[in-house]
């Protein structure tokens, strides 16, 4: 059998601060102009979203922010930056999982053997995936962060569960819970995504109740809380709060962090095969991001050694 025939898309290109983006509808794949020199490249994605505004902002969970170099905020980057690093927590046994994960956790090589048992290796790479994410809905979407998922966790080496953002369009009055993957190629993420798509209605329902529902939280979901606080607090499911608070449509950004495919019209081909309607009786508006970091074992390398000189600087400024 030939190869698959590569199907033309209309791609409109457009620019994004370092970046250029390839876009057809909602399929898009951000491009960064220093692709072609490795090093140059990893340095200009670490500065671009881990800069000292980005990364406050995140961790202060503001919406806007103007970064000042005080003691304080260079002690907070300096406690952020820390979840970034630690490589050895392992999160659970491989016959826990499905077939088509596990497949994939192997040829990613994610699966260590303990005891004559296999387990996966859950290091912090989804959380750098998953800051980079919040930050290109954010800034090129303009979409407001309900609230980051990391600032939920208690233990720094703990995963995060369930959904991996959270953010709300009060221009497109659009809910978004949002999923991403870093993975060594674009058909591992699209698997892994495809898998996590198949039950997503019980993740939302989980969601709502570990965190929407959560009146402790509530102040903290900015414009989310403030137009949607009263259904939240008297919602006692998802299902409930989507009738009470009138929801039409959930929005699904998808976002995959791959090496190996740098073609933009491959590679929203690809993207293009991810689909869902309908998820708890709404419409679906999909959004899917693909980020190309050429080699994604070389780019966890320098942005550890990238982590590691930022929390020396910042640990220098704190004194």
């Amino acid at each position: 059998m030939g190869e698959k025939r590569i199907e033309k898309v209309s791609i409109v290109n457009e620019k994004y601060e370092c970046f250029d983006v390839c876009k057809c509808s909602n399929y898009h794949t951000l491009l960064h102009i220093a692709l072609g020199e490795k090093k140059v490249f990893y340095r200009k994605l670490f500065d671009f979203f881990f800069s000292d505004e980005k990364l406050l902002r995140y961790v202060e969970h503001k919406t806007t922010l103007h970064f000042k170099p005080t003691k304080e905020n260079y002690t907070s980057l300096y406690l952020h930056l820390q979840m970034y690093l630690d490589q050895e927590n392992i999160e659970k046994r491989v016959d826990e999982l499905s077939e088509i994960v596990k497949e994939v956790l192997i040829d990613e090589e994610e699966i260590e053997e303990k005891d004559g048992i296999l387990y996966v290796r859950k290091d912090k790479i989804g959380k750098i995936g998953e800051y980079i994410f919040s930050c290109i809905l954010y800034d090129y979407y303009e979409f407001d962060c309900i609230i980051p998922k990391i600032l939920l966790t208690t233990d720094p080496n703990m995963n995060v569960y369930g959904i991996d953002v959270l953010f709300y369009s009060a221009k497109k009055d659009l809910l978004m819970f949002g999923e991403s993957k870093f993975c060594r190629n674009l058909d591992n993420g699209i698997k892994l995504i495809k898998e996590s798509l198949n039950d997503y209605e019980k993740q939302l329902r989980q969601e709502y109740v570990c965190v929407l529902s959560k009146r402790l939280y509530k102040n903290l979901f900015n414009k989310f809380g403030e137009i949607y606080g009263e259904e939240l607090t008297k919602s006692i499911s998802m299902d409930e709060f989507i009738q009470n608070a009138g929801i039409k449509k959930i929005g699904i950004p998808v976002f995959i962090a791959h090496g190996t495919e740098l073609n933009p019209e491959i590679i929203i081909n690809k993207l293009k095969t991810l689909k869902l309607d309908k998820v708890l009786g709404q419409e679906v508006a999909l959004i899917v991001i693909s980020l190309p970091v050429i080699d994604k074992r070389e780019c966890i390398a320098y942005f550890t050694e990238y982590i590691r000189e930022r929390l020396d600087e910042y640990n220098e400024k704190h004194k």
